[in-house]
C-alpha cells in the first residue's frame, strides 16, 4: 500500500462512518501518523491505532476489500512498509493538496497552487538539492492538467514557457503575467505549503517545532526577496518591490520575535498576504506584543499561552474580515479596533501574569490551552474566577465555586462533538461576571449551559442570543409571581426551540443579521406573551431577501416602543399597548405575505392590509400622549419596509427586475399618513423622547 493510498483509506473511511466520534479522532491522528518521519516510530504507532479500531464493534464500515485487518498487515510485512515510505515524497504531499481541493475550485486557486509548485521545481533549488526529478515534474505536470479546467490551461502554457529558450527579459514579462503579479500573488507562492518541510529539508531527522518554524521563516524570506528582485527586473513595478522588500523585513526575524510554532508562523504570513500596504505597520504591532508576552520574565506560564492564542484568534479575525472587499474608512475602522484588542490582551497578559493556580488546576488549564479549539475566552473567566478566590474571605467557598466552573468547562471542551461549538459556558458567565456567590448558583449556570448546547452548534460566532436567554432565564428564577414566571418559562421555551429550528434552515440565512440585530437591541424579555415570541419567529423564518429592510425597520420600531415605555410608563401605557399591538399585527401580515404564492393580487391586498392596520389604531392612539411618534416611526415602517417589499416582489414576479415604479397610489397612501402625523396634537408642556431627529416624518 503506498503512502498515497493509505491518506486515500482514510478518507474513505471517515466518510463511511460520519456519526462515529472517537474514530474520527483516531483517523486524524494516524493521517498526522503517517507524515512522521522516524520509521520504526511510525509503524508502531500506526499499527496500534489500527489494532484500537479493530476492538470497534461491528457498526464500522470499512472501504470495499480493506478492511482494517488487512490495512493492519500492510505496516507487519516489511515490504508493504517499504513501499509505504518510499511513496511519502514531494509529490505525494502535493498530490493531497490537490485532492484536498474543492471539486467547484475556481481556474484561480488551481493557478495560484501550480504557481507554487512550479517555482519550487525551476527557481528555488539553487544549490542542486532537494530538487524534483524529472518525472516528478512530469507527473506533476499531468496531474495539473488532469484537473485544470480550459479556462486555466492557457495560462499553466504561459507559466511553462518560462523555460523555453526566449530573453530572460522575455521569461521574465511572460512569468509576471502569466501569475497576475503583485504583492498577494508573490507572498502565495511560500513553499513551505507544498513540499511538506519535515521532509524536504532534513531526511535524517525531524524537525523540532522551533526549527521548523524557523525554516518555514526562512523559505518565506527568500521568496520574498527572490520575487522583489524578479520585479525589479520589470520597469513601473517599483512600488510592488518595495512592499515585497518592506514584508521580507517583517519575516525576517519572526521566531526571535516570539513567533515558535508553524502554525503561528503560517498564520501570520496569510495575514501578510491579505493586509492592504497601507496598514502593514500593523503586522509590526503584533509582533512587538507577540515578543513582549513571550520575552517577559518571572510570568505565568498560563497568561503567555492565553495571549498567544487571543492574538491568533485576533489575526483569524482580520483573515476572515479581509476575504470580502470592504471600503478603506472601514478598513481603518477595523484596524484601530484590532489595535486596542491589542492593547487589551496585553493590560490583561500583564494582570494575568501574576496569578498562581492550584497544582490540579494548572494541569487542568494547561490542557484546555493545547485543544484546537477556541477555550481563549473560557480560560479568561477562570483567570477573574482566581482573583475572587485571591481576594475572598471565603476562599473555601469560592474555590469550590472555581473547581465546578473548571471542571465542568474541561469535560466541556474534551468532548469531540463541541469541537466547532461556542464555549456556551464562558457566555453564559460573562452575562453573571464572578458575581456566582454559591455552588448552587454555579450549577445553575452550568445547567443552563448545557441545556442550550444544540442552539450553539448551529449558531457559528453569534452569540447575543445566548446573553439575551440567559438574562431570561435569570429573570424567571428570580420573579416571584407564578403567572409571570410561567409566562416567561413558555417565551424561553418558544424562543430556544424555534431557534434552533431556524438555525437548522439554510434558507434563512439571509436573515440571520437582522434577527441578531433586533435580539441585540430588543432583547428576548420584552416579548410580553408567548403568542409575540411566537409571531416574531414565524416572521424571522418567512423572511427572504427583500425582507430584510422589513426586518429592520420593525426591529426599530419594536426599539422605540421599549424606550418609550422605559421612559414612564404610566403615561404612555397606552400608546405602548396600541403601538405594540400594531406591530406585531403587521408582522403577522408580512408573515403570511412571505409565506405564500405570490400574486399580483395578493401584493395588493398586502399593500392594503398594512395600511388598514395602522389606520385602525388611529382612533385609539390620538387619544393619548406619544401618539405622534407611533405613528410617525409606522409611516417609516410602511414607506420604508413593507412598500419597497410588496412592489419588488411585484416586479420581480411581473418584469422579471427589481425596479420601482414612480409615485403612484401607494405613496400616496403613505403621503396621506403623514398629514395624520402632522394633525395629531400633543400636549404641550411635555415632548416625550424617543424618536430620532433624523426620522423624516415628525413635525418641525
Amino acid at each position: 500500500m503506498t503512502h498515497n493510498e493509505f491518506l486515500d483509506w482514510l478518507d474513505e473511511l471517515d466518510r463511511l462512518n460520519p456519526e462515529q466520534p472517537k474514530l474520527a479522532v483516531l483517523i486524524e491522528r494516524l493521517k498526522g501518523e503517517a507524515y512522521n518521519l522516524n520509521q520504526d516510530q511510525v509503524i508502531a504507532n500506526i499499527q496500534a491505532l489500527l489494532n484500537q479500531i479493530s476492538t470497534f464493534d461491528e457498526s464500522i464500515v470499512y472501504p470495499r476489500a480493506h478492511p482494517v485487518g488487512r490495512v493492519l498487515n500492510t505496516f507487519i510485512r516489511g515490504s508493504e512498509t517499504e513501499l509505504f515510505f518510499s511513496t511519502r515524497t514531494a509529490v505525494a504531499a502535493i498530490q493531497r493538496v490537490l485532492d484536498a481541493l474543492p471539486s467547484d475550485s475556481s481556474p484561480e486557486s488551481i493557478q495560484r497552487f501550480y504557481t507554487r509548485v512550479m517555482d519550487w521545481t525551476q527557481f528555488a533549488p539553487k544549490d542542486g538539492q532537494n530538487v524534483l526529478s524529472e518525472e516528478e515534474k512530469a507527473y506533476i505536470k499531468a496531474y495539473f492538467k488532469k484537473q485544470a479546467t480550459e479556462a486555466v490551461k492557457q495560462t499553466l502554457a504561459t507559466i511553462y514557457s518560462v523555460n523555453d529558450k526566449v530573453s530572460k527579459r522575455a521569461a521574465h514579462e511572460r512569468y509576471i503575467s502569466a501569475t497576475a503579479s503583485n504583492v498577494n500573488t508573490a507572498i502565495s507562492t511560500l513553499y513551505d505549503h507544498v513540499l511538506e518541510p519535515n521532509e524536504r529539508i532534513s531526511p535524517e531527522r525531524a524537525l523540532s517545532s522551533r526549527e521548523l518554524a524557523r525554516a518555514i521563516t526562512q523559505i518565506s524570506t527568500t521568496s520574498l526577496i527572490f520575487y522583489a528582485h524578479k520585479l525589479s527586473l520589470i520597469d513601473e513595478h517599483q512600488r510592488e518591490v518595495n512592499q515585497l522588500r518592506k514584508r521580507a523585513e517583517i519575516v525576517r526575524d519572526l521566531t526571535g520575535d516570539g513567533y515558535r510554532n508553524p502554525k503561528d508562523v503560517n498564520r501570520f504570513l496569510d495575514l501578510l498576504v491579505s493586509i492592504p500596504d497601507e496598514h502593514i505597520s500593523f503586522l509590526s504591532y503584533i509582533k512587538s506584543y507577540k515578543k513582549g508576552i513571550q520575552t517577559a520574565s518571572n510570568t505565568n506560564v498560563f497568561a503567555q499561552e492565553l495571549a498567544g492564542k487571543e492574538i491568533n484568534h485576533l489575526i483569524d479575525r482580520c483573515l476572515k474580515y479581509f476575504e470580502q472587499p470592504q471600503t478603506k474608512e472601514n478598513v481603518k475602522q477595523f484596524i484601530e479596533q484590532a489595535n486596542l484588542e491589542i492593547i487589551g490582551i496585553y493590560s490583561a497578559f500583564q494582570v494575568h501574569s501574576k496569578q498562581i493556580f492550584s497544582t490540579s488546576a494548572s494541569d487542568k488549564i494547561t490542557a484546555l490551552l493545547q485543544l484546537e479549539s477556541d477555550t481563549t475566552y473560557f480560560v479568561r473567566v477562570l483567570f477573574a474566577l482566581q482573583q475572587t478566590i485571591d481576594h475572598s474571605k471565603d476562599r473555601a467557598m469560592r474555590q469550590r465555586i472555581f473547581d465546578m466552573i473548571l471542571n465542568a468547562g474541561v469535560a466541556y471542551h474534551s468532548d469531540i462533538e463541541n469541537r466547532w461549538s461556542i464555549d456556551t459556558l464562558a457566555i453564559c458567565l460573562a452575562v453573571v461576571s464572578v458575581a456566582l456567590k454559591t455552588p448552587e448558583e454555579a450549577q445553575q449556570v452550568i445547567d443552563f449551559a448545557a441545556r442550550i448546547k444544540p442552539l450553539m452548534k448551529l449558531q457559528e460566532d453569534r452569540t447575543e442570543l445566548v446573553s439575551q436567554l440567559f438574562k431570561l432565564q435569570l429573570k424567571i428564577d428570580s420573579s416571584n409571581s407564578p403567572q409571570e414566571k410561567q409566562t416567561q418559562q413558555e417565551i424561553f421555551d418558544i424562543i430556544l426551540e424555534e431557534s434552533i429550528a431556524y438555525f437548522s434552515n439554510p434558507k434563512t440565512q439571509c436573515s440571520r443579521d437582522f434577527f441578531e440585530y433586533y435580539i441585540e437591541i430588543c432583547g428576548v424579555d420584552h416579548f410580553k406573551t408567548a403568542d409575540q415570541a411566537r409571531q416574531f419567529m414565524a416572521f424571522a423564518s418567512a423572511v427572504n431577501k427583500d425582507g430584510t429592510v422589513l426586518f429592520q425597520e420593525l426591529a426599530d420600531f419594536h426599539s422605540k416602543i421599549i424606550s418609550m415605555e422605559k421612559k414612564n410608563p404610566v403615561v404612555y401605557q397606552p400608546a405602548v399597548d396600541t403601538a405594540t399591538k400594531l406591530l406585531f399585527d403587521l408582522m403577522k401580515r408580512s408573515t403570511e405575505f412571505l409565506s405564500k404564492p405570490k400574486t399580483k393580487q395578493l401584493c395588493k391586498d398586502y399593500e392594503n392590509d398594512c395600511q388598514e392596520i395602522i389606520h385602525a389604531a388611529l382612533p385609539v392612539l390620538k387619544e393619548h400622549r406619544g401618539a405622534k411618534n407611533v405613528l410617525a416611526w409606522a409611516a417609516l415602517v410602511m414607506s420604508v419596509g413593507i412598500i419597497p417589499l410588496a412592489v419588488a416582489t411585484f416586479n420581480k414576479l411581473f418584469y422579471g427586475e427589481f425596479k420601482f415604479f414612480p409615485q403612484t397610489a401607494t405613496e400616496k397612501k403613505v403621503d396621506g399618513l403623514k398629514a395624520v402625523v402632522h394633525t395629531v396634537s400633543e400636549p404641550p408642556e411635555e415632548k416625550p423622547e424617543g424618536t430620532d431627529s433624523s426620522e423624516p416624518f415628525q413635525s418641525p
